[in-house]
């Protein structure tokens, strides 16, 4: 999708899908020149953070049906950014991974439904998702439910895995315990 205003960029919340997370990918190409006669190339730059949530086949899930989990990035009190903005200035052509995509603070927030992937070695599900540049410390970041329960995982503030970039990926193994998450 073609955006002319930069300033409001996102709202996908909805990701279940291979389709839908597609949908929820945004590239960027820096002003280029072009010359006609010439080969002339667009460097895209992915803004958004894909990250992978692997639940391990250990702890409470341990043997259970696949379809009685289901996992959310962010919780029904709309606590994580999905709208950003895309300022030009902070892309690194050069790199291709830093986002100049950032974590609009001001419009209505929400969370995620991942989209659930071919489960890995020794896991019981797997979920991804693409999320905007983000620092979630102190924000309930993972959340699996099962058996009428919820786990939540809320990373503190310094973890470096509490910040999200654009352009990178990241894979977030997670066991389900009686008092919660283990992540690492």
């Amino acid at each position: 999708e073609y955006h002319t205003d930069l300033e409001t960029i996102g709202g996908w919340t909805d990701q279940s899908s291979d389709d839908k997370m597609a949908a929820s990918d945004f590239l960027f190409v820096p002003p280029t020149t072009c010359s006609f006669g010439t080969d002339n190339y667009l460097g895209f730059l992915h803004q958004m953070s894909k990250i992978r949530i692997d639940i391990k086949n250990e702890g409470v899930v341990t043997g259970a049906d696949p379809s009685e989990i289901s996992v959310s990035i962010g919780d029904a009190s709309d606590n994580i950014s999905i709208w950003g903005r895309l300022n030009p200035l902070l892309i690194n052509p050069g790199s291709g991974k830093f986002s100049g995509l950032t974590a609009r603070e001001d419009l209505p927030k929400g969370c995620v439904l991942p989209c659930k992937v071919t489960a890995a070695s020794g896991c019981i599900s797997c979920y991804e998702a693409l999320l905007i540049r983000q620092d979630f410390s102190g924000k309930k970041m993972i959340i699996v439910s099962f058996n009428g329960k919820n786990y939540s995982y809320i990373p503190e503030t310094g973890q470096p895995e509490a910040i999200v970039n654009g352009g990178y990926s990241r894979v977030y193994n997670v066991v389900v315990n009686n008092l919660g998450l283990s992540v690492s």
